[in-house]
């Protein structure tokens, strides 16, 4: 999101300098979300993007969030390493049953490696965090 034409929101000062934010930028969202008062409302946008894709797809097997969560940024991982990358996801929001979904943000729509490809990436990270369970 960073056009000849958008305005940040601000900057913050980190170890290696300035860093302009933008409303879908990895350090706002993972600020936001790392506090239990902004839960709810992330919430809320999760399964509002869910039930629109329902709509769209109605064989998914993907489900709204409901019950208790808990979530988990990037943000004190980010802040850790060079304040430009980190190995995880966004958020992790995991529920009171113990199930997990992942959120990656996006300030572009047409993204390198394509949605398609970084789903089935994303998809592989899930499992092998996944926790195994006895059926």
């Amino acid at each position: 999101m960073t056009s000849k034409n958008s305005t940040p929101l601000g900057y913050v000062e980190l170890e290696y300098g300035s860093k302009a934010i933008y409303p879908m930028n990895d350090i706002f969202l993972n600020y936001t979300f790392e506090y239990a008062e902004y839960w709810e409302p992330l919430r809320l946008a999760i399964n509002l993007l869910i039930d629109a894709y329902k709509l769209q797809n109605p064989s998914t097997a993907v489900k709204p969030i409901n019950g208790k969560i808990i979530v988990r940024t990037q943000f004190k991982h980010l802040l850790d390493t060079d304040g430009k990358t980190t190995r995880d996801q966004d958020i992790k929001i995991t529920e009171d049953k113990g199930e997990s979904t992942y959120i990656e943000f996006q300030n572009r729509a047409n993204t390198q490696p394509p949605i398609e490809t970084r789903s089935v990436e994303y998809f592989g990270l899930g499992i092998g965090y996944n926790v195994c369970k006895p059926i």
